[in-house]
């Protein structure tokens, strides 16, 4: 059992290496007209801690690195990673207009491998999140049903079930004695003996 959790970490780490080395390029082409050398140097330090944050688990936190890094220097794979924090924080409608973002983007001329495969991913995750938005929402439970005859009902079952003799034995209760039934609901108990007694005729 170690031993399966040890290698799928390893697996884990593996991939998200992958993941980190092919969002460098996305930010290594030319800059956009305004954007500093160091903008975009410190956009790609901000992206792989967004990463980071983003393999942890921790993504209320890795969407704010990644909005932060795609302000000092816009790429659709910092766009792609805030619309998946979304999605995994269960914002669908915010990831769905990031996921949409992203696939109206145009590209530029020879785009990095890195741009051409955030729009796969967007396409096909998108579509995942446009299903559970339009998936109806599960019917609420129906009421339960009122016991039949209400508390008199069950205080009447509660006579027709018998009551106790003298001698300690069941006797049948088909005509219930004042007082035999224990039950404080049933009109046939020493209470509502009692009460009826007192009630002017």
């Amino acid at each position: 059992m170690k031993r399966t959790t040890m290698l799928s970490t390893c697996l884990r780490r593996c991939a998200f290496a992958v993941t980190l080395l092919a969002a460098a390029p996305a930010l290594a082409a030319k800059p956009p007209e305004g954007a500093s050398a160091e903008a975009q140097q410190l956009a790609r330090t901000k992206a792989h801690e967004g990463l980071k944050l983003y393999g942890a688990d921790r993504w209320q936190e890795a969407f704010e690195v990644f909005k932060e890094a795609d302000g000092l220097y816009h790429a659709p794979t910092l766009v792609l990673y805030m619309a998946r924090c979304q999605r995994k924080l269960g914002r669908l409608e915010d990831a769905r207009g990031l996921y949409e973002q992203v696939l109206a983007e145009p590209l530029p001329e020879d785009p990095p491998a890195a741009f051409l495969d955030a729009r796969r991913d967007a396409e096909t995750e998108l579509a995942a999140v446009r299903a559970a938005l339009e998936a109806p929402a599960a019917p609420a439970p129906a009421p339960a049903a009122p016991a039949p005859g209400g508390a008199e009902g069950g205080a009447a079952r509660c006579c027709r079930r018998g009551s106790r003799s003298g001698s300690g034995r069941w006797v049948s209760a088909s005509a219930p004695r004042p007082g035999s039934c224990r039950s404080r609901r049933c009109p046939t108990s020493s209470r509502a003996a009692t009460a009826s007694a007192a009630r002017p005729s």
